[in-house]
C-alpha cells in the first residue's frame, strides 16, 4: 500500500538492503491523518513516524523469508524511477546497473553504516531503516 517501487541490493553483500520509492498518494494521506506536517516529499520521508511505518511495512512483506533473505536496511527515495532518467526500460523494467550507479552513495551508506548526504538517517545498526 505504501511502497510504490523497490530495488533490492544484496548480490555479493553481507545483507540485503533496499531502495524504496513510497506511494506518495497513500503516504501523504497517511501523514495528514497522523497530523504530520510537511512541505515537500523530502520532509515527509525523513519523519520518524514515516520511517517507522516503512520499517513495519518491510518487516511485514519479508516475514516469510529466511533471515538472510530479509531486508536489513533501506533508504527512502523522494523521486520515482523513470525512463527519462534511464532507470527504467520502455517496458518499465528496472535498469539495476543505472540505479546502482545513480544511487551509489546511498547504497554504500547502507552498507558502511555512515550517513548519506541527504537528511540524517536514523539508526546505525543493520536492522535500522534509512531515508534520503
Amino acid at each position: 500500500k505504501y511502497i510504490a517501487e523497490a530495488v533490492l541490493i544484496g548480490d555479493k553483500r553481507a545483507y540485503v538492503t533496499a531502495l524504496i520509492v513510497p506511494n506518495f498518494d497513500q503516504l501523504e494521506a497517511y501523514a495528514r491523518y497522523k497530523g504530520i506536517s510537511f512541505v515537500e516529499r523530502r520532509d515527509l520521508i525523513k519523519h520518524p513516524t514515516i520511517i517507522d511505518l516503512f520499517r513495519r511495512q518491510v518487516a511485514e512483506h519479508t516475514k516469510e523469508l529466511a533471515r538472510f533473505e530479509q531486508i536489513k536496511r533501506f533508504d527512502l527515495l523522494a523521486n520515482e524511477f523513470s525512463q527519462e532518467a534511464g532507470e527504467l526500460t520502455p517496458t518499465l523494467k528496472v535498469r539495476r546497473k543505472i540505479v546502482a550507479q545513480r544511487h551509489a552513495r546511498e547504497i554504500d551508506a547502507l552498507y558502511a553504516g555512515q550517513e548519506s548526504q541527504g537528511p540524517a538517517p536514523t539508526g546505525a545498526g543493520p536492522d535500522e531503516g534509512r531515508q534520503r
